[in-house]
């Protein structure tokens, strides 16, 4: 369960990265920031899953809550509510070289895949403290 957590973690850490990177004009029509996003992903995941292994690191329920809500509150800051519904698809469509999917598609299965992870490790502490009761 842990392993989902940092990814899930990863994926909100690295979507926030490649926002940030996506405001700036120049570095933006310079830097495929799909390709940031993916890598930022690929990287943060696998060195938070070697580190919690190797310390015995467990990612809490609360954590994963705070940063989906931090993300979240990040990206409508940066974009505001009606280009954040544009940008993150642009982003993941940009980096997986699939410019004629439509970006409703693209938000869908993000949305779809981020609330899943997030519904998984709700499912399990929820089951985890009903055992301690």
């Amino acid at each position: 369960m842990n392993s989902i957590r940092i990814m899930l973690t990863s994926l909100l850490c690295s979507m926030a990265l490649a926002l940030t990177c996506f405001k700036s004009e120049w570095l933006e029509m310079r830097v495929n920031i799909g390709y940031v996003f993916f890598g930022a992903f690929a990287l943060l995941s696998a060195a938070l899953i070697i580190a919690s292994k190797k310390r015995n690191i467990s990612f809490s329920f609360r954590l994963t809550t705070a940063c989906m809500i931090t993300a979240a509150l990040y990206s409508l800051a940066l974009y505001g509510f009606d280009r954040i519904k544009v940008v993150p698809a642009s982003i993941i469509r940009e980096g997986m070289n699939l410019t004629k999917l439509p970006f409703s598609t693209v938000n869908a299965v993000a949305l779809a895949i981020i609330l899943g992870l997030y519904a998984v490790t709700a499912a399990y502490e929820f089951r985890k403290n009903k055992k301690t009761l």
